[in-house]
């Protein structure tokens, strides 16, 4: 895959675990939209195996690309349903979502539920509805997006809501459980990237640096500067 914007050359690899990583604002959820055919680009070509994104089927672009995003939504059916989008129809139904809530770290709350994975979300239609934390709520987001199974996924700062540690238990979760998925990370906190292919640290819509952490780390410019910035400020919250 092959992604080209203003200011911005760059190809993707099929498997390839890629980090857009930089300030808020910088370009990075820009330039996922434009992945997703959400936005066009007004300037350059966006290709998909060398065919441009224009004139590929939309419908089959989208179900090949599953994102969580910040603030997931959540509906009031049982977990199962929110997983599926659908009522459940066989027992392969339930060991598939056991299966996604296990890989996304929810399985161990969903599991200990009266009603397991029956559990309606929210009281708005049954007084005994489950609220999820943010956190929780984010692992959901995960298991569906894990569910649908499309060839890419990308996570949009989906761990806003955890701590450091919890996020980075989140990436790893995703990594074991996508190793087979082109996976685009976006994130301010570099801590939690450092494990990808390659990092791309963008900055006012333009990729500035490119490599892997270690190479980044060794070339000492911005992307190092801001990960000992953060590696400094986890240690003051943990002391």
């Amino acid at each position: 895959q092959e992604r080209m914007t203003d200011g911005i050359s760059l190809r993707i690899k099929k498997g390839e675990r890629i980090a857009f990583v930089g300030e808020n604002g910088a370009g990075k959820t820009t330039l996922v939209k434009l992945i997703e055919g959400l936005y066009h680009p007004t300037e350059g070509e966006i290709l998909v195996d060398g065919t441009p994104i224009e004139q590929l089927d939309k419908q089959s672009l989208r179900c090949n690309i599953a994102t969580v995003m910040q603030k997931p939504v959540h509906y009031s059916f049982t977990i199962a349903e929110n997983i599926l989008m659908r009522e459940i129809q066989s027992d392969a139904d339930r060991e598939q979502v056991q299966q996604v809530l296990e890989e996304s770290g929810l399985w161990d709350r969903v599991s200990k539920l009266p009603k397991g994975m029956d559990s309606v979300l929210g009281k708005e239609f049954d007084e005994d509805g489950i609220e999820l934390s943010g956190g929780e709520s984010q692992k959901l987001a995960i298991a569906r997006a894990l569910y649908e199974n499309a060839g890419v996924l990308i996570l949009d700062e989906p761990a806003n809501s955890l701590d450091p540690l919890a996020e980075a238990e989140m990436y790893e979760r995703m990594f074991a459980a996508g190793k087979d998925r082109t996976m685009i990370l976006i994130s301010h906190r570099l801590y939690s990237t450092r494990k990808a292919d390659r990092i791309c640290y963008i900055e006012n819509g333009k990729i500035v640096e490119e490599g892997t952490h270690e190479e980044l780390m060794r070339a000492n410019r911005k992307y190092a500067s801001m990960y000992q910035l953060q590696a400094s400020l986890y240690e003051k919250e943990e002391n």
